[in-house]
């Protein structure tokens, strides 16, 4: 009987003795485990139990029980998603206008850094159990998403403390489930001669520089054309 699979069967001199065979005429080192593998602007640094190589690519064929048992790290840190990702994940409880949840930007830039972020009396709640708490809550929603293991990754966190911030008194906007469509209300000029710009008058690009930007510019045109 023939099949695909006719060609691959257990090697009679043993699997050692076809690595053995691949590999004839190339530097193999045996015995020395590698304990972690840094980008660099040239390329790769390879931490091994006797010294460190570099290299301009490096390819990783241990097991996935060596990858999951962080005996070998990667920086950034190995994670399984694209770069720029973001992720979100259902409310917990809406109570007192308190949403308890947030969203995850993942792998920035695919540098292994991850930013959570959360607002409202949640935010302010986070910030006045410290650091470390909300750290925790970060780690601790990040493993319901990718799974326990991804604690193995973890280097170190920061978390900000922007409501604290009496020039800020918070980080950029957020609305409530359904108020989204306030936004361009925020835009009508005062009096018909104050003007209000920034992110949380943008309805496309609500929460980033260019929002703000952009609606800088109108407002700034909104002042021309009245003059």
């Amino acid at each position: 009987m023939s099949s695909d699979l006719d060609d691959f069967w257990f090697c009679r001199q043993g699997f050692g003795a076809s690595v053995c065979a691949h590999a004839a005429g190339l530097p193999v080192k045996t015995d020395t485990p590698v304990v972690a593998v840094t980008r660099t602007p040239a390329g790769v640094d390879i931490e091994t139990a006797e010294g460190k190589i570099t290299a301009g690519h490096v390819v990783v064929t241990v097991s996935v029980g060596v990858l999951s048992s962080g005996a070998m790290l990667f920086d950034p840190a190995d994670l399984p998603i694209q770069e720029d990702t973001w992720v979100s994940y259902p409310i917990e409880d809406i109570s007192g206008s308190m949403a308890r949840g947030g969203g995850i930007l993942c792998n920035i830039s695919g540098s292994g850094l991850c930013s959570f972020e959360h607002v409202g009396n949640f935010a302010r709640e986070m910030e006045a159990a410290g650091e470390d708490a909300a750290i925790d809550f970060a780690l601790s929603r990040m493993a319901d998403v990718f799974g326990n293991s991804i604690r193995n990754a973890f280097i170190k966190g920061h978390a900000t403390r922007w409501a604290a911030n009496r020039y800020t008194l918070g980080d950029y906007s957020g609305t409530l489930p359904g108020a989204a469509g306030l936004r361009p209300l925020l835009r009508a000029p005062h009096e018909q001669v104050i003007h209000f710009a920034g992110e949380a008058m943008n309805v496309g690009e609500t929460v980033c520089i260019s929002g703000a930007h952009k609606e800088g510019l109108r407002a700034a045109q909104e002042v021309i054309a009245a003059t």
